[in-house]
């Protein structure tokens, strides 16, 4: 799957390029289409606490704590379905998600090591784009439920 980067421009009027992703996040018969970043630096997954609440998230009992490069917060875990897809391509599956249990700075939906480790992802600056292929360490995306 190509996907482009998305340009920004800084405050000192030089450009750089974000891993921006579309993707259908889901849970039980909701769904919401929300841009993502992918993020080689995060580990988990993350959803804004806004986000859980419109999809009213079972969270886990255990508290966790995650260290941003901002801040230190605590969260919890649920599962949701991710589905990235393009013309003739479709991937979903079920993955956990860290939960903040209070507002933090983030605003989207951050897609780390955890999502990543499915594909064999190639950031092409010089041509502003990236590229994700199934990486074959699971056979059938659609049809991986966990539960």
């Amino acid at each position: 799957m190509h996907f482009k980067l998305k340009k920004r421009s800084l405050e000192d009027g030089s450009i750089t390029y974000h891993p921006y992703v579309k993707v259908t996040i889901s849970h039980l018969s909701k769904n919401k289409e929300v841009t993502a970043v992918l993020d080689t630096g995060a580990d988990l997954i993350y959803i804004p606490k806004e986000i859980a609440e419109y999809f009213n998230l079972p969270l886990s009992e255990k508290t966790l704590e995650c260290k941003s490069p901002q801040e230190i917060f605590k969260y919890k875990t649920s599962k949701m379905n991710i589905e990235i897809s393009r013309p003739h391509e479709r991937y979903e599956m079920n993955f956990n998600v860290a939960v903040p249990l209070k507002k933090i700075d983030y605003d989207e939906v951050i897609l780390g090591v955890e999502f990543l480790s499915q594909f064999k992802v190639t950031f092409d600056y010089a041509n502003e784009k990236m590229i994700l292929k199934k990486s074959g360490k699971r056979t059938d995306f659609r049809k991986m439920k966990i539960k």
